[in-house]
């Protein structure tokens, strides 16, 4: 008897033994999130008692060591919780992975846990409107100087074939660094509007924004005045060149792009003829952003009380910013710093809610919101550029827009410039999302899966617009 319960135990040491070392280590994963890849990586090991410790990093996110609540393994299943973010896990081991479903709050996706670390698979995504050869117009591959910087620019001029006397568009894109195409999930918008309207009889120049692809320049450091000068050395560039001595030339902006192109307009007066804006804000940036903020938490499925927390945070924060004036005695570092202190005494689990202690939740806020951009962004008055602007303006908005609410901004928009002159329009699509594509209901989600780039009905509306000044 005693022998057998020996064989038993020694059995079951064998056995849980055997079980621990099937998951005990350091497995990588990547998550797919609307298009963009996330890499993961989750490590297990077991305690003195039997049971499980596990840690979850997202190197892209700069985020590790974030400790789960929850690591369950029993008869291949794998169950994995993180509260403080919302995450649940649910797999199924195999010989090669462990497969299963991810959640966070409303999203989710399969996910595969796998002992090496893999390559996401480059998945094909379908994009219909993406130009392609032979094209019934010119294009150039040019440079062009922004004289302030000293930084060279590059980007593509098209224009129609065996045309005169045609307008010519300088795009502007909108927040974060990109491309002459503004790509974006597998999206080149500039491209097909670009094509578009080349086709239609209206030149193009798109242009990298500094720092990014073959344009000089450190995008970092940059606010969007010096994105200004970047877009008014390519206005400058087409001025300079004697083909187009006689064109008219206008800016066609999305989104922040849709704000620096009123800010180039006014600082350097008759040097444009006409604006194109799209999403562009119209009312304070401090409102733009807490309404953005609250129809993304919405559409994320966050909840109400939540929602009012990081409001009322947020809040206190863009006061403090677009009030501060710095003194001997005090810096704007130094009253953010004290500010999210005061948060996190308020909220001490605010640090663990984004897997973060406290103390690197605050150094994360102050560093961002002094990043030059930021503070620039956040004191920037759309009001005061676009009441001044007598020349012709065609300002579009998206119903479905939850970054820059169509509602709030075109209502503005129609305040300011209405009336300024006789070719003033403003419009809003619906049904459509921030990008202006055809969507359902506007989450960012959606703009991966949309195969469509931009609306036609949209260009339609820009082309015919612009050909009838």
């Amino acid at each position: 008897m005693k022998l057998r319960i020996r064989l038993f135990l020694l059995f079951s040491i064998v056995y849980t033994t055997s079980l621990f070392a099937q998951i005990e280590g350091t497995w990588y994963a990547n998550l797919n999130a609307a298009g963009i890849n996330i890499p993961l990586v989750f490590n297990f090991e077991k305690t003195s008692n039997n049971k499980w410790n596990g840690t979850l990093d997202s190197p892209n996110q700069q985020m590790f060591d974030l400790q789960l609540d929850l690591v369950q393994f029993k008869n291949d299943s794998l169950q994995l919780k993180a509260n403080a973010l919302g995450i649940y896990y649910k797999g199924k081991k195999n010989s090669k992975a462990i497969n299963g479903v991810f959640k966070q709050g409303m999203f989710k996706a399969e996910l595969a846990l796998t002992r090496e670390q893999k390559k996401p698979e480059e998945k094909k995504l379908n994009r219909p409107q993406e130009p392609k050869p032979p094209f019934p117009y010119t294009e150039e591959t040019i440079q062009f100087l922004n004289k302030k910087d000293s930084i060279t620019l590059a980007g593509t001029l098209t224009y129609p074939k065996n045309k005169s006397n045609y307008p010519i568009v300088v795009m502007i894109s909108g927040s974060g660094a990109q491309d002459r195409n503004s790509e974006i999930l597998g999206h080149k918008p500039f491209w097909v509007a670009a094509d578009y309207l080349t086709r239609n009889g209206i030149g193009v120049l798109r242009f990298d924004d500094r720092g990014t692809a073959e344009s000089e320049g450190d995008f970092s450091k940059a606010t969007s005045l010096d994105f200004m000068e970047d877009a008014y050395a390519a206005v400058q560039f087409l001025k300079d060149d004697l083909r187009f001595k006689h064109t008219a030339i206008g800016l066609y902006g999305h989104s922040e792009g849709g704000m620096i192109a009123p800010l180039l307009a006014n600082t350097y007066t008759n040097k444009v003829d006409f604006l194109v804006l799209l999403a562009a804000p119209a009312v304070a940036i401090t409102d733009l952003m807490l309404k953005q903020q609250e129809l993304v938490s919405l559409a994320s499925g966050i909840d109400d009380e939540e929602i009012k927390i990081n409001a009322k945070i947020n809040s206190g924060a863009y006061q403090l910013i677009t009030q501060f004036e710095a003194t001997e005695n005090s810096s704007l570092q130094n009253e953010l710093q004290n500010y999210f202190t005061k948060v996190t005494e308020e909220y001490p689990q605010i640090g663990a809610s984004m897997g973060l202690s406290n103390q690197r939740y605050i150094i994360s806020m102050v560093s961002a919101y002094t990043n030059p951009w930021m503070v620039y962004f956040l004191k920037y008055k759309p009001k005061e550029h676009l009441k001044n602007l007598k020349l012709p303006v065609l300002a579009l908005f998206a119903e479905n827009d939850l970054q820059v609410s169509a509602q709030e901004n075109s209502t503005k928009m129609k305040e300011l410039i209405l009336g300024k002159n006789p070719k003033n329009e403003v419009k809003t699509f619906s049904n459509k999302n921030h990008l202006f594509q055809n969507s359902e209901t506007g989450n960012i989600a959606e703009y991966a899966e949309i195969e469509e780039t931009i609306s036609t009905e949209v260009l339609q509306k820009i082309a015919s617009w612009v050909k009838s000044l």
